[in-house]
């Protein structure tokens, strides 16, 4: 620790033009820039802040019910959450607009000892959770000198990070030896864990399995769904670079079998449907954005998702669903929205992020593995033939049921631990 913080302060200036690099992307939100530095974007509310860390929108959504399980162990603890995407905050912000008020986002500070002293000594949390994979040195070790309690909730170690940290089983065990309690997402995290030197680990299931399914407005679906009829339609969702083109060239494979086939495309980043839409328009497609609140005609090819908390809408709206960074080296994206909406689930070769999740859809087969070169075959299958569909729907349905009451089980088990380290007795 002592040497990894002595090189962030040598590395700092790197660190900062790092930052406004991101900034100058658009990767960072340019009015709460100062956040990422630790300075607070809001005051401290008074009583008891429990902290909780959750990197991108996936793991925000899967954290936001388990809070609505803790807040009924005392509804006046304020919780602080810090990503570090802006999809994840716009998500937060929506809530916080319906009322929310016991919730606020900040952007976590960037993983250097001074800036995360700021960051603490403004919120002064009484403890801390951290979601999956997010073990960064400093903010850990910072942490765990100013919380009564520490969590690692819904832990998940990759086969990438299970080798790395074996090469480097001491550090690892100093990081998570700081955790009050760890909790393990699946079995195959759980032996990781243990083999990696890790004791006392519990494994009360995937909070990413018993998360609700993302809302809709039901007007706004009845308007799409009269709107789109008995069109052919699927979704190539959370799409990356490269992929948006490769949805575009199997649309038009398949428009000959398909006429009034409609492509709902959604990129894993809305910043990027510039990009998207330059695409279409190279392609002379028809397309319409979302944001744009128009509704499809005959003559739609392409609808390009531009907004923030619609996935709801579009998993609905597509009974097949290709996911996306599954056919780039990236690792994918998690299929379990679209299974618990019934959207068939189609994937490319690239899930090694979520490997637990494909093999378990795969054994009971709600998941189709396809590559790039068998898209269009495996889409056109998939949309002929109804009862395949629906047989995978059906699978998932029975699968994710299984795991119904993971979200009461960890909120027992965490409020059982702040009762033991007098969380909340200020």
């Amino acid at each position: 620790m002592f040497w990894y913080q002595a090189l962030i302060r040598v590395l700092e200036p790197l660190l900062v033009l790092w930052l406004y690099w991101r900034r100058w992307r658009g990767k960072e939100h340019r009015t709460r820039f100062k956040e990422r530095f630790g300075h607070a974007g809001f005051p401290r509310p008074a009583g008891t802040v429990i902290w909780v860390h959750a990197a991108s929108v996936g793991e925000t959504n899967s954290i936001l019910p388990l809070i609505e399980h803790l807040r009924r162990a005392d509804p006046r603890w304020h919780f602080l959450i810090t990503t570090t995407t802006q999809t994840s905050a716009n998500r937060i912000a929506q809530l916080c607009e319906r009322g929310a008020d016991w919730l606020t986002h900040q952007f976590v500070p960037v993983d250097h000892p001074r800036y995360v002293k700021r960051f603490l000594s403004h919120w002064r949390p009484a403890a801390a959770l951290f979601v999956e994979s997010e073990l960064w040195p400093s903010l850990i070790a910072q942490t765990r000198k100013q919380t009564k309690f520490m969590g690692l909730v819904n832990a998940r170690l990759s086969p990438a990070s299970f080798e790395r940290w074996s090469r480097n089983r001491e550090r690892f065990q100093a990081i998570l030896h700081k955790f009050d309690l760890v909790l393990a997402q699946d079995e195959v995290t759980n032996q990781r864990l243990h083999a990696l030197g890790i004791p006392g680990v519990m494994m009360l299931g995937n909070l990413k399995l018993d998360t609700p399914a993302p809302a809709v407005n039901p007007h706004l679906l009845e308007r799409w769904e009269n709107a789109i009829g008995k069109r052919a339609t699927w979704l190539f969702a959370s799409s990356h670079h490269d992929e948006e083109a490769l949805a575009m060239r199997v649309h038009h494979q398949l428009r000959a079998h398909y006429p009034d086939l409609l492509t709902l495309i959604v990129p894993r980043h809305p910043e990027r449907c510039a990009e998207i839409v330059k695409l279409g328009i190279r392609r002379q497609a028809k397309y319409i954005r979302l944001s744009e609140e128009n509704l499809p005609d005959k003559a739609t090819e392409f609808v390009i998702g531009d907004t923030i908390g619609d996935m709801g809408l579009f998993y609905r709206l597509a009974p097949l669903c290709v996911m996306g960074g599954t056919f780039i080296p990236h690792g994918g994206q998690n299929p379990l929205e679209a299974a618990r909406l019934n959207s068939a689930v189609l994937h490319g070769p690239s899930v090694e992020n979520f490997s637990e999740i494909y093999t378990a859809l795969h054994e009971c087969g709600a998941a189709a593995a396809t590559t790039r070169d068998a898209l269009g075959p495996t889409l056109s299958h998939y949309l002929q033939d109804s009862s395949a569909r629906i047989a995978m729907a059906e699978a998932a349905q029975n699968y994710l049921a299984q795991h119904i009451g993971t979200r009461a089980r960890v909120s027992q088990q965490i409020t059982t631990y702040f009762e033991r380290f007098g969380v909340g007795h200020d």
